[in-house]
């Protein structure tokens, strides 16, 4: 979803995620492993009164959603000043921390791309940008190899249909 503002023609007004779940088993092994890929791109922090709907009638939709999105960069910013301090940490906070459990602290590796603007009038969201992504940097996870319980496995209980479905259609010829 997107909206004009008077900072931006297209703004995002919301983050998004995309979530791909890799699993294989090397012969000889006995437990499948598995591997995720999450793509996140997150909605900008937004000041409420420095930034305006172009359309006036949009501007309480918009506020909304600024809300919205701060309240989600706070509790991921808040996450990691946990994870930093060894502290408990809640990714119950928001549902945006729940999915990134992994990336956050986790069996996973992270990468950050933070987007930038090179205006000057944008320095200190510049700056409260650059600070944010050198906080998640800091981050230490704790990367290991994911074995899946076979009862859980997808390639297995694939695996056993495909043999199923061969064996059927032996029969059959």
């Amino acid at each position: 979803t997107t909206m004009a503002t008077t900072r931006n023609n297209n703004s995002s007004r919301s983050h998004s995620l995309f979530q791909i779940t890799v699993e294989g088993q090397r012969v000889g092994e006995k437990k499948p492993r598995q591997g995720k890929l999450l793509l996140v791109d997150l909605g900008g922090s937004e000041s409420l009164k420095n930034v305006k709907a172009h359309d006036a009638e949009q501007e309480e939709l918009r506020q909304k959603q600024a809300i919205g999105i701060n309240s989600v960069l706070t509790s991921l910013g808040t996450v990691v000043t946990q994870l930093n301090r060894h502290a408990n940490v809640n990714y119950r906070e928001s549902g945006l921390t729940k999915l990134l459990k992994d990336c956050l602290g986790g069996n996973a590796r992270a990468l950050m791309v933070a987007q930038i603007i090179p205006e000057v009038e944008h320095a200190d969201e510049v700056s409260k940008t650059l600070d944010f992504a050198a906080k998640l940097a800091t981050v230490e996870n704790q990367v290991r190899i994911n074995r899946v319980d076979e009862s859980h496995s997808l390639f297995k209980s694939h695996s056993v249909r495909a043999a199923e479905l061969l064996k059927r259609v032996q029969k059959e010829q």
